[in-house]
């Protein structure tokens, strides 16, 4: 799973990918490489969660999301990822990767 090998990666312990958004993107272009499995919601909210600096968080406060822990932040990136579901194309969903990587980053872009 992605968070199997976020975990993984981290318990590496190499210098400059035990944290932050290098291993954030380690294990997301292991995911388009198809070596690991797409990240749940849950697990990427958890991510989130775990890392308030780095914009998702901040993006979702923004929007009006009180975020008080983890579940408040999962049901936070639902409401997000369901509400681009139903309002992007099949075509835009396919030509963009649709899923929670696409979530993260659109999250984290603050757009």
């Amino acid at each position: 799973s992605w968070l199997a090998g976020l975990h993984w990666i981290r318990d590496l312990n190499i210098p400059g990918f035990m944290s932050g958004l290098t291993l954030l993107q380690t294990a997301h272009n292991l995911t388009l490489l198809q070596i690991l499995e797409p990240p749940t919601a849950e697990a990427i909210s958890t991510w989130m969660y775990g890392n308030p600096k780095l914009g998702a968080q901040w993006a979702l406060t923004k929007m009006g999301f009180k975020i008080h822990d983890g579940k408040f932040m999962e049901a936070a990136v639902k409401i997000v990822y369901k509400h681009m579901d139903g309002y992007m194309t099949e075509e835009d969903k396919e030509l963009m990767a649709f899923g929670q990587i696409f979530n993260e980053h659109i999250l984290c872009k603050d757009i």
